[in-house]
């Protein structure tokens, strides 16, 4: 009870706390097995953020409201490089902001882009983030850019895209005056009507991105189906029950080994470090939802379920400065609203 009615003041230790035993697990991981330094690496980076985290909030050197603006600057910024980057894949324009997309070593799908962000999942996650971002707190400038983050999202990866199917009927039913109801609305119509008049094919490339890519995400979800879509299929295949001993303390292996648990973060801690890594992990990752979730909001608990289940695709809460990124905004928004109570 104490823990819940106070949180940001026990909330920075216990990442210490759980950061730093998992730095010490990975470690007598790596000395039993004299394997990959994958865990030690990973855990040292995590550790060391967390400690920057914990100085931040203690020292006062980031402003809540300054960090909600620059989350939401960097996702619209990329979602107008990743629409920029569709455009020009379709030949309609030449910037050569492709280029980003090779320099990063990420495949170059005809409709489907990471912006300047090193991978389509990463990219996904900052424009989701920073969309529900924008629609929570309406920036003054930033609010009238959602509409490039939706679009955005429809060229990235259906972990983020899916909840947005059901997030915008509510908002706009709920959220949006009649004006602005009005006003997209309109804005929709034309738009569509202006594109299929001046380019028709464009049209029928985004029709196929939809039936393609959009359609099977959902036959996944509504038919319980992992086997509809490519990328479930792909998903499943690094699922499997671990020995004993790798349940026990892993086996040590790269997580893109054959042994490895590949892309899924849950797996890779698992069968690389053991149950008691993979525990530390999904603490952390269950704290960040109590964190998102102690703001009673739509928006927040919203947040807070999908990036909780975003380990079950790939690393993303533990990545490299979102893990940064990501606790200092529930800290900090757990910290205004319990000093505001």
């Amino acid at each position: 009870m104490i823990f819940y009615n106070n949180p940001y003041r026990y909330g920075p230790k216990l990442i210490i706390v759980l950061t730093f035993s998992l730095l010490i697990v990975s470690v007598f991981n790596y000395f039993f097995y004299y394997e990959s330094t994958e865990a030690v690496s990973s855990s040292i980076r995590l550790f060391a953020e967390a400690v920057i985290i914990v100085l931040v909030i203690k020292y006062k050197l980031v402003n809540f409201k300054c960090l909600v603006n620059f989350i939401v600057l960097v996702s619209v910024l990329n979602s107008l490089v990743v629409i920029l980057q569709v455009i020009e894949s379709l030949g309609y324009i030449s910037t050569n902001l492709n280029s980003l997309v090779d320099f990063w070593g990420v495949e170059n799908e005809l409709m489907r882009k990471p912006g300047f962000l090193n991978s389509i999942l990463t990219s996904s996650y900052i424009i989701f983030f920073g969309l529900v971002l924008n629609l929570m707190y309406q920036p003054k400038i930033f609010k009238y850019f959602i509409i490039i983050q939706l679009c955005a999202l429809f060229f990235s990866a259906r972990t983020f895209l899916m909840p947005i199917f059901f997030m915008i009927p509510i908002f706009f039913i709920f959220k949006f005056s009649f004006r602005l109801k009005l006003k997209v609305s309109i804005f929709l119509f034309f738009s569509y009507f202006l594109v299929s008049f001046v380019n028709a094919e464009l049209i029928q490339n985004l029709v196929w991105h939809f039936n393609e890519r959009v359609l099977p995400a959902f036959n996944v979800i509504f038919g319980l189906d992992l086997k509809a879509d490519y990328s479930s299929r792909d998903l499943i295949s690094h699922y499997r029950l671990p020995t004993f001993s790798e349940f026990i303390i892993g086996n040590g292996f790269p997580r893109y080994s054959e042994l490895g648990g590949a892309d899924p973060s849950y797996t890779r801690w698992l069968l690389q470090a053991g149950f008691l890594a993979f525990s530390l992990v999904f603490l952390l990752n269950l704290m960040l939802l109590f964190f998102l979730s102690y703001k009673k909001s739509i928006y927040n608990i919203l947040l807070g379920c999908v990036l909780f289940i975003t380990p079950l695709k790939g690393e993303l809460t533990t990545a490299t400065l979102l893990f940064s990124i990501t606790f200092l905004y529930a800290l900090l928004g757990a910290k205004n609203e319990f000093s505001t109570e």
